[in-house]
């Protein structure tokens, strides 16, 4: 599975972005079918079981990475491969990479505007 390539580099880098997470996890669906994707998220619970035993510092990007391939699950898991993915499942998988990331969510223009600051 190259997903496990692109799993393994992000944890060595320990940097994740949402849109790589999402293209990996459509790619291996479209590849393999949901039982891929079952199959990925078997490893990867027990991935990240071992990294809390180890007290891995990676723990959060592989933590991302289970709980975006259930989130995916959760949508596609007894449907056809992904052709245009919907909102709501990317905004999931936005929030648990970026809570991974450590990052606050980028100003929408509202919020820019009302604090007084400029675009």
């Amino acid at each position: 599975m190259r997903i496990l390539e692109t799993i393994a580099q992000s944890l060595r880098t320990q940097k994740i972005h949402p849109t790589q997470v999402f293209n990996a996890l459509i790619e291996l669906e479209n590849a393999g079918g949901v039982t891929t994707m079952f199959e990925l998220e078997y490893r990867l619970s027990r991935l990240v079981r071992a990294m809390f035993e180890r007290n891995d510092q990676a723990i959060k990007i592989a933590e991302a990475w289970l709980e975006a391939t259930r989130a995916y699950l959760d949508e596609f898991g007894q449907t056809a491969p992904v052709v245009a993915p919907p909102v709501a499942l990317h905004r999931r998988i936005l929030e648990v990479v970026n809570a991974a990331r450590k990052v606050r969510p980028v100003a929408t223009k509202a919020s820019s505007v009302s604090r007084g600051g400029a675009l």
